[in-house]
């Protein structure tokens, strides 16, 4: 046999043997065919969101320890980290964990206990941002809630709650939501010392004004994000 023969039956050979190797893999796709992806749970920052008889979405606050959520509602740590399929003990702001076994729990806290704690980088867009914290005794839901300033801009909160001892920021400057920092997505500061901030439930009903002192952003500790 020549050389160029001997290349051409070599050639044809890998040909064949790849298309046999195809075919027994289109056989085998067909029969055996892989399931569809599991669908995560629907959520919404900061929000506990039902998935079903079996549980719910959680989206871990800033400070939360698995043992705390646990804890808070009532749930073996053991089963919280085998349904969410952790291995250690640590978890993250913003992660979502499924908490099985029991229903949502309801947010209908006090208004009052939301309180305007500062507004901090007045003037400055990528410093600035209103501080609120909760001192109520249940969970609140801030979904609809709008935050004012004088001249007219209008901040709408998501569905977002705060349990006991919570805060959350809201910035000027755009950015993405997570369940300790909200953005407002202006493109310029909007809080002048001495101005007034107006804090309104969903209903329009206000629950707190807010007097701005000043213009120093180094005054908080939260972390630029």
């Amino acid at each position: 046999m020549s050389r160029r023969a001997w290349i051409y039956a070599l050639a044809l050979n890998a040909l064949v043997s790849a298309g046999v190797t195809l075919l027994v893999l289109w056989w085998w796709d067909r029969r055996h065919p892989l399931p569809p992806p599991p669908e995560g749970p629907a959520w919404v920052v900061g929000t506990p969101v039902p998935t079903g008889p079996s549980g719910f979405a959680y989206v871990v606050a800033e400070g939360e320890t698995l043992q705390d959520i646990a804890r808070r509602f009532g749930v073996d740590i053991q089963s919280l980290r085998a349904v969410n399929h952790l291995v250690t003990d640590q978890v993250q702001p913003g992660q979502v964990l499924i908490i099985p076994g029991v229903t949502p729990p309801t947010a209908r806290g006090d208004p009052a206990g939301v309180q305007v704690v500062a507004v901090l980088g007045a003037g400055v867009l990528a410093d600035e941002h209103v501080r609120l914290q909760y001192r109520g005794a249940e969970p609140i839901d801030l979904r609809g809630w709008t935050l004012e300033d004088e001249d007219g801009h209008r901040f709408t909160f998501p569905a977002l709650v705060l349990y006991p001892q919570g805060a959350v920021n809201v910035w000027t400057k755009p950015g993405r939501n997570t369940v300790v920092h909200l953005y407002w997505g202006l493109t310029q500061a909007i809080w002048q010392p001495g101005e007034t901030l107006t804090l309104r439930d969903a209903q329009g009903q206000v629950v707190t004004t807010y007097t701005v002192a000043g213009s120093a952003p180094s005054a908080d500790l939260t972390p630029n994000p």
